[in-house]
């Protein structure tokens, strides 16, 4: 009787080891295919110009300067959101050519970020308001 235990234990034993291991093998599969392809999205966006953005002065009062330095930043959209994500009730006003001042007097104080979306490029910038 003991025998027959004892290789019914094994017996379920070497099962579970196998399909755990099998399991294990099948997460780390899926693992490696997410990492080849977080490195596949990087080569290919590796070769466009960054859009470059300076937000000023920071800490803020009642505006903020945002100055881009892509060439192609006339048709830039700039958003501020809070440290949360929410979109804030601001206005924008474009002083000249990638130049743009962001009134912040609707706003509380806290700490904000600028997004700037240039067609298929964004860069966020983060900033503080008094």
């Amino acid at each position: 009787m003991k025998k027959i235990i004892l290789t019914y234990f094994l017996t379920a034993t070497l099962i579970a080891h196998f399909g755990v291991q099998n399991s294990f093998s099948g997460i780390k599969q899926q693992r490696e295919n997410v990492r080849m392809q977080k490195i596949i999205v990087s080569d290919q966006k590796s070769d466009t110009k960054k859009l470059s953005i300076e937000a000023y002065p920071n800490p803020a009062e009642d505006h903020i300067f945002i100055k881009l330095d892509n060439q192609n930043s006339d048709n830039a959209e700039i958003e501020v959101m809070s440290f949360i994500g929410n979109k804030m009730n601001t206005s924008v006003d474009k002083i000249g050519s990638g130049f743009y001042k962001l009134n912040l007097r609707n706003i509380p104080s806290g700490h904000y970020y600028v997004l700037v979306t240039n067609g298929e490029q964004k860069q966020i910038k983060k900033f503080l308001k008094n």
